[in-house]
């Protein structure tokens, strides 16, 4: 089975170089020419990890095609989110009625048939329960099975857990998909 991930430190660690392959591709996709990676060296600094094995593969969308990825919801939409005070997409409160959040997908995965291995969707949970009422959708479907559901009489995560869905058989649309 799959594990019951518990996170036991602050999620914004650096990105992976999968995560750093599925935004690059993000912007491909879009249209842009190039890349520019602003503070991309301070990794190695700031977390001991080196993400440099990445940049070959982000300069071209023919080079990131068929690698490995990993895309995020991100906190905010649109431009300079920084910058300009825009209403927050996560974290995400649930309660009785459904949450509906978008996350795009670059990748064309129905084209890419026996290349993919699995697809997953991983979503964090601050203080579950195994009482909690948890169902997930893709895109308006049928209800997912969730991996790792929590149970009673199982050890209770500390503060957070990882609900795993497993995807690889779920339709992922290029552009936007809706949780």
């Amino acid at each position: 089975g799959i594990p019951n991930y518990q996170v036991k430190s602050d999620p914004m660690l650096a990105m992976t170089i999968e995560m750093i392959r599925g935004l690059a591709a993000r912007h491909h996709a879009a249209g842009v020419d190039g890349l520019y990676l602003f503070n991309f060296n301070g990794t190695w600094r700031t977390y001991g990890y080196d993400n440099s094995p990445s940049l070959d593969d982000i300069a071209s969308p023919l080079r990131l095609h068929f690698k490995d990825k990993r895309y995020v919801v991100m906190r905010r939409n649109g431009a300079l989110p920084i910058c300009y005070p825009q209403e927050r997409l996560i974290p995400a409160e649930l309660g009785p009625q459904p949450t509906e959040i978008n996350i795009e997908v670059a990748d064309d995965l129905s084209a890419a048939g026996a290349r993919v291995r699995s697809v997953h969707l991983k979503l964090l949970l601050i203080e579950p329960c195994h009482e909690d009422r948890i169902e997930v959708r893709m895109n308006g479907g049928e209800p997912l099975f969730i991996a790792n559901p929590m149970t009673a009489g199982r050890s209770a995560p500390d503060a957070s857990a990882w609900v795993v869905v497993d995807l690889t058989t779920v339709p992922l649309r290029v552009g936007i998909n809706q949780i």
